[in-house]
């Protein structure tokens, strides 16, 4: 807004306004998100992002498991934030990258988001057999990598079966000795045991 003064230029008998005015500075350009952060569940969502602003504006986002709309605008508006399931163990993060057409300005929306709990179970943890030896399944529950380790060459694994479970399928050689023995047959995954 324009603002205006008056000098007066007085004589003895009378006074001779003179106006003055002066046009107001340009504003300075301003560019505002609502939050830093958002916080994403394992599920995915979506998340509405105020831009206060009177420049025109850009989004940039490369991760992959994100979209964002619209892309572009100018003055006040909002970005939707689109997140989709994270189906890994790790959590994730990206930053969103919201600037000023002419990049005077940036601000960065960092988001978060959750990862399933890791999970690494055996459904038994022994197995007895007969001295006439056999076969024992060992069901393994699990959304990690893992690796098996037999301690002993009298047990040999067979074959394995994967669906929703890994069914583990051990051979287990006859024991010639009268003494009973044991082994460890150990499954390893993200450093537990």
């Amino acid at each position: 807004t324009p603002r205006t003064g008056t000098i007066s230029f007085c004589g003895n008998y009378s006074c001779i306004p003179f106006s003055v005015t002066q046009a107001a500075a340009e504003p300075k350009p301003y560019l505002d998100i609502d939050v830093e952060n958002l916080y994403m569940p394992v599920a995915g969502r979506s998340e509405k992002v105020g831009i206060a602003s009177n420049v025109a504006w850009k989004v940039e986002c490369d991760a992959e498991w994100l979209s964002v709309s619209p892309v572009a605008g100018e003055g006040d508006g909002n970005i939707d934030v689109n997140a989709s399931a994270n189906d890994g163990t790790e959590l994730r993060s990206a930053v969103i990258s919201i600037s000023a057409a002419d990049g005077s300005i940036v601000r960065s929306l960092v988001v978060i988001q959750e990862a399933e709990a890791k999970v690494f179970e055996l459904k038994d943890k022994a197995a007895d057999v007969g001295a006439e030896g056999g076969f024992i399944y060992v069901t393994v529950r699990h959304n990690v990598d893992y690796r098996c380790e037999v301690s002993s060459d009298w047990i040999k694994e067979i074959e394995t079966k994967a669906i929703a479970e890994n069914i583990h399928t051990f051979e287990i050689a006859a024991n010639p000795s009268e003494e009973s023995r044991s082994a460890v047959i150990s499954f390893i995954g993200n450093g537990e045991t």
